[in-house]
């Protein structure tokens, strides 16, 4: 009764052209797993980059569901066309968590995992000779942790199909990356003293205004984050009264115990703020780099240059 009393609301709103859209295959789905019948879409679920979801995640909802609820309807090409698009998502980085977590479930459902198969991979790493077959059990890949492995190779069976793996990493950069990189977005930062002079030297006890601002270099990017980590030796100094919007563009400020996260939509208009922390101990401190990116678009990124904050 539920799902008849949304198919009634979204015919009485007039939402669209709904019946050829991702809401009537989740609805046909919803049928399925409550086995009160349901017969997939014939029109393949368009996608497009723009809204809350990336092209990625719009394709892995419509594999998944297909695949799961509706084998016999995902043809050929559709399968392959999502394949393609997840080979292209893990070489540029083109995935958020969301649409990663999708990928992986359509990739299950619409056959490209084949379990048997994969019982043959072997994953080692070649700078200490450790080896390991991996494993399914229940569906579910098993881990394989390598302590201080730089390279590591990945070894599938002779007969093996396709395959999605995924590698973590943990632990920091020997060499932190302070230089400045255009992704589509352009990033600038500089602390200031109290006479507004741009310095980074600073007596332990002075104040620090800190201005930053972003800006697209390409087009117009909406729900775009950027992220300003606080050097070691510096704290904020308390009150919403010490933080400062330049153009009235910006959705919200996240102010935390390490670090300012700045919410907005980007376009070639510079997006300024400016913010206040404190000296508060003495040494030689790295400044992390500013980073932004857009958050439902991982190829959409900048980063301005870090440096070296000295407190005496």
């Amino acid at each position: 009764q539920l799902i008849e009393n949304l198919e009634r609301e979204l015919e009485k709103r007039g939402t669209g052209d709904w019946k050829n859209d991702a809401a009537a295959l989740f609805l046909a789905a919803a049928r399925k797993e409550m086995f009160v019948g349901g017969e997939a879409p014939v029109v393949p679920i368009p996608a497009a980059n723009g809204g809350w979801f990336d092209e990625y995640a719009q394709k892995a909802m419509g594999a998944y569901l297909l695949g799961k609820y509706f084998p016999d309807s995902l043809p050929d090409d559709i399968r392959e066309d999502f394949y393609d698009s997840s080979v292209a998502a893990l070489s540029d980085g083109g995935f958020a968590t969301f649409s990663a977590s999708w990928g992986v479930r359509a990739l299950t459902a619409s056959g490209f995992v084949n379990a048997s198969e994969a019982l043959k991979t072997k994953i080692s790493c070649p700078e200490n000779g450790r080896g390991e077959t991996r494993l399914f059990a229940g569906g579910k890949a098993l881990e394989f942790d390598i302590d201080q492995c730089s390279r590591i190779l990945l070894e599938p069976g002779k007969e093996s199909g396709k395959l999605f793996w995924q590698v973590s990493q943990t632990g920091y950069d020997r060499a932190p990356d302070l230089a400045a990189e255009d992704r589509g977005i352009a990033i600038t930062r500089i602390y200031f003293n109290k006479n507004g002079e741009p310095v980074t030297e600073f007596e332990q006890g002075d104040e620090i205004t800190v201005r930053a601002e972003a800006r697209m270099t390409n087009g117009r990017k909406q729900d775009c984050v950027i992220a300003d980590l606080l050097p070691g030796g510096a704290e904020f100094i308390l009150g919403r009264e010490t933080e400062r919007e330049e153009n009235g563009k910006i959705k919200y400020i996240d102010r935390r115990d390490d670090r300012i996260l700045v919410y907005a939509d980007l376009d070639s208009e510079p997006v300024g703020f400016s913010y206040k922390i404190r000296a508060a101990n003495k040494g030689i401190f790295r400044i992390p780099a500013i980073r932004g990116e857009a958050m439902y678009d991982q190829t959409v990124y900048g980063q301005g240059e870090g440096g070296v904050l000295k407190i005496k």
